[in-house]
Formats: structure tokens, sequence, C-alpha cells
């Protein structure tokens, strides 16, 4: 459900969101046991960026909280809940240049099975030095995220690539992450 001021034609800067969900867990991989997991999730998000992709200014703000409930193969019962926030801020230091801001932090209590535990590393999970889902844990994560965006190239075009991919701009970016897991 979206609210508040447009944030584009097809956006508002409000929404709230309830998720409900199953997933079969997998046993695949390095001590990951199989199971099955049912979750409840409430969420409200608040970002004024025109695009979380190329956007120079804006803010945003974001809370989750999750309910987790479910059996491993072996025959144990977990329950978790996780909830957590985080902010941004994007401040323009010029026409083609900003230094983002970024806090988050999560907390994860009870027994979740490990595809479930708080994950750091890669893009989306923080701390982009290590690989995805380099470390993983229960209790307390904390990111902080400070980035200086620049646009290298705009308007170029090259529409023969792969048939049909248009490519019309490029950045860069310097940053440091601290993290805590």
């Amino acid at each position: 459900y979206g609210f508040g001021p447009e944030r584009t034609a097809m956006g508002l800067s409000h929404h709230l969101r309830l998720n409900v969900g199953f997933h079969a867990l997998r046993g695949e991989g390095m001590d990951l046991e199989p199971g099955r997991e049912g979750f409840v999730a409430l969420g409200y998000r608040h970002d004024t960026r025109l695009s979380p992709h190329y956007s120079l200014e804006g803010r945003g703000l974001q809370a989750h909280l999750l309910l987790g409930a479910g059996d491993r193969d072996l025959g144990e019962d977990f329950t978790y809940w996780r909830t957590g926030i985080s902010g941004l801020y994007l401040a323009r230091t010029g026409s083609q240049s900003a230094l983002a801001f970024r806090l988050r932090v999560d907390y994860l209590a009870g027994d979740p099975p490990v595809q479930s535990q708080l994950r750091l590393g890669g893009l989306t999970h923080g701390a982009r030095g290590f690989e995805a889902s380099a470390l993983r844990g229960s209790g307390l994560r904390a990111i902080a995220s400070i980035e200086h965006r620049h646009v290298l190239f705009t308007h170029g075009r090259l529409r023969q690539l792969l048939g049909g991919v248009m490519w019309t701009r490029l950045e860069g970016a310097f940053f440091a992450d601290a993290v805590h897991l």
C-alpha cells in the first residue's frame, strides 16, 4: 500500500507492506539443514529518491518486523523474530556528484535456521568488500557506510549491444563500510 507525495508518476514516497511466505529450506551447501519455514513480515519504507539506482539526492527510511517458525528435517521446531531499521541520506556535492550516508541496524533473536540468519557481504547485505553472505550470525548487526558517487558518462547509446540494450549512464563510487555482526 502506497501513500504520501508522488515521487514519480509510478511511485509514491511512503509504502506499507505485509508479506506472508513459506520456504522449503534446502540442505545444499555448508552447514545447511533442510526443513520448512513460514514467516509473516510487516514493513514500512519512505523514500524521496527518483530512482534507487542513480539518484544524487534524496533520503529514505525503512523499518521491518519479521516473525518466523518452522521445523527441521531432524525433527526440531524453531521460532525466531527479526527487526531492523535503516536510513539513507544523499547530499549533492556538485552537478554530477553526491555523498551518500547509510546506517542500518538489525536484531535477530530466537533459533533461526542458518538460511535465515543475518548476513554480511555483497552488495545487498552490506560489507561490500566481502563475498556475498560471507558472514552469518544472530544477535545484532550494524552497518554504517559513506560513499562518494560521481557520474562518469551520460547520454551514451549502445543500441546494438545484445540486440536492444541501451546504455545511457555510467557512474563510479568510492566507499567505506563499517560493520558489526
